[in-house]
């Protein structure tokens, strides 16, 4: 994946400030922002959500959170990182609607505190599905280190695919 120098720097600046509640907030608004602001289901914004997504799956699995429509949303998830297509988004988006709130699917993903009193406004992480990412009953901190953990070999072009701890 060639991401553009000016992307790159701007993607790297959010996956490695401090792990927090804020920067995962900041996270989740820069990327709903970036995904509504594009049509393209296999541009850089999309496969960023979907690899976020499918590597905090990873962890609710391992906090107990193990379901079949889970493992069917990180396993389309998956499938999509690999070969971003709209088709692969689309049966990434059908998965993760049947596991609402996790992966981005029907329904509302918007964070109180990314709302300022507007529902479903950009940034708030509901039209992408980004704010997923804060619905999961995780650790902010956690989740913002395992997001910078899946996303930077990929975006440094070191790696083209989300490690599973529970693959060899």
């Amino acid at each position: 994946m060639n991401i553009p120098i000016k992307e790159k720097e701007l993607i790297l600046e959010k996956i490695t400030a401090p792990a927090s509640r804020a920067s995962l907030l900041s996270f989740i608004s820069w990327l709903d922002k970036a995904c509504i602001a594009t049509e393209d289901l296999t541009s850089i914004p999309y496969q960023i959500l979907a690899r976020a997504i499918v590597a905090v799956g990873y962890k609710l699995i391992d906090e107990g959170e193990k379901s079949e429509t889970i493992e069917m949303t990180i396993g389309a998830g998956e499938i999509y990182t690999l070969h971003p297509s709209e088709q692969n988004w689309d049966r990434f988006f059908e998965c993760a609607t049947r596991s609402y709130p996790f992966g981005p699917g029907e329904g509302c993903f918007s964070i109180n505190e990314l709302e300022q009193d507007k529902r479903c406004e950009p940034g708030s992480g509901c039209t992408s599905g980004a704010g997923s990412l804060a619905s999961l009953g995780l650790n902010d901190n956690e989740v913002m280190s395992i997001i910078a953990a899946a996303l930077l070999p990929w975006v440094k072009g070191n790696d083209d695919l989300v490690k599973s701890p529970h693959k060899s």
